[in-house]
Order: C-alpha cells, then sequence, then structure tokens
C-alpha cells in the first residue's frame, strides 16, 4: 500500500492552522482494504456538526455516480433529536 505521508504532512498543517476536521481515507489492496479516520475537533458543536454529516454521507456516498461527484449536504434543517 502507498506511504500516507501525505496525509500526516496535511493533518500537521491543519493542526498547524488550528483547522477542525474529520478525514476518512480508504486504500484498496489487492484482497482487503484499510480505513483510517482522523480527526480534531475543538468544540462540542463541532463533534456534533460532524455526527450529523456522516449520517447523510453514509447515505449519499451509496448514490455517486461518478467519481466526481460534489456531495452537498444541509442538514441544518433535521431535528437534532434524530442525532442523540
Amino acid at each position: 500500500m502507498a506511504s500516507k505521508d501525505f496525509i500526516y504532512d496535511l493533518l500537521d498543517k491543519l493542526e498547524e492552522d488550528r483547522t477542525e476536521y474529520l478525514l476518512f481515507t480508504l486504500q484498496r489492496g489487492e484482497e482487503e482494504g484499510v480505513g483510517d479516520i482522523h480527526y480534531n475537533f475543538y468544540n462540542k458543536e463541532s463533534q456534533e456538526d460532524a455526527s450529523r454529516i456522516l449520517k447523510f454521507l453514509s447515505k449519499a456516498v451509496l448514490n455517486i455516480e461518478n467519481e466526481r461527484d460534489t456531495l452537498e449536504i444541509d442538514f441544518e434543517d433535521e431535528d437534532e433529536d434524530d442525532y442523540e
């Protein structure tokens, strides 16, 4: 599998800039794949936002038809009780 050095360089830069992030990487091998989740949140609201986004993303990713599709997720109008 490929080196992940560039991912760690990106994570270092994001932390240096105090940018909150949630990054999922997936590397497929011939027989199996490996997924990693990297995250850094500075406040509770960001964790809650990320949770809501992941809920919608889990459904949206199954409907991707083109490898370059852009997913736009609007979660502000949803009932927050659904995420607890």
